[in-house]
């Protein structure tokens, strides 16, 4: 992209040196997986029952307490509860975790539980880690749209995070480049590559009110910071906290969208 007039997308990333063009038309019909809108239901609305906590701790003393240990404070493999296990999960969509679970548990057959017995142990995770119960149980269909927060609600995500920002591209003091008029970072699975099912709505997404330098950009294969300037930006990298916040970028989209508010 090197004029606004162009309706494309230029993605440069450490994992793909090719640039992707995505005409504009698609940019408003693809799913956006990145930062979705805020969800109403999250992890205290009461989503598991004491029963299936009950049945899901069996599960876990069978299956993986060996590992984890009998209260999940970690043995051969980590915690499953307290604040170290929770910032590696909160503020992304429970099925995440879920799917990790399902996925790699228990280490010595992997996937080998039923569904319904997952989401037990899942009932117990969440119940060790002082989320209530509710009256309804935990179900499958319901994870991708309950948001994973620990016990006093949505928190910033913490330094070291791998997230994605949207904001402005604009030059910084001291010759550095910052996304500006950003929002909360969202947390990223992958912040070396921009998919093109995260780029709908960028250009539509409103902007906020935070502000990121971005660093590590001269890494980025065929970077110009010229094609970037004045328009939304797509950022992805680690998020590094601090007296002024920085991402340490690793993949990054700019947009045919000017930075008009």
């Amino acid at each position: 992209m090197s004029t606004p007039c162009e309706s494309s997308a230029k993605v440069v990333s450490h994992r793909c040196a090719a640039s992707a063009a995505i005409p504009a038309m698609l940019l408003a019909t693809l799913p956006c997986s990145f930062a979705q809108t805020p969800r109403a239901r999250t992890v205290l609305d009461g989503i598991y029952t004491e029963a299936q906590a009950k049945r899901g701790e069996a599960q876990y003393q069978t299956n993986c307490a060996a590992c984890h240990g009998e209260t999940l404070d970690g043995r051969a493999m980590g915690a499953l509860r307290g604040e170290k296990f929770l910032d590696r999960w909160r503020e992304d969509n429970l099925g995440i975790l879920f799917d990790h679970v399902k996925t790699r548990m228990p280490a010595r057959a992997p996937g080998s539980l039923s569904e319904s017995a997952y989401l037990d142990i899942l009932a117990f995770i969440l119940q060790a880690n002082d989320l209530p119960a509710g009256s309804k149980e935990l179900r499958a269909d319901e994870l991708a749209d309950t948001k994973l927060v620990g016990k006093d609600g949505p928190k910033p995500l913490a330094s070291n995070t791998p997230v994605a920002v949207l904001g402005c591209f604009a030059a910084g003091p001291n010759k550095t480049w910052v996304v500006a008029s950003a929002g909360e970072p969202a947390r990223t699975r992958d912040a070396t590559e921009i998919t093109a099912e995260e780029l709908k709505s960028v250009a539509e997404r409103p902007l906020g009110s935070q502000s990121f330098r971005l660093q590590n950009l001269e890494e980025l294969p065929e970077f110009n910071a010229d094609a970037y300037q004045g328009r939304k930006v797509l950022v992805k990298g680690v998020l590094l906290r601090g007296s002024a916040d920085r991402i340490n970028v690793l993949a990054l989209v700019g947009t045919a969208a000017g930075c008009e508010r």
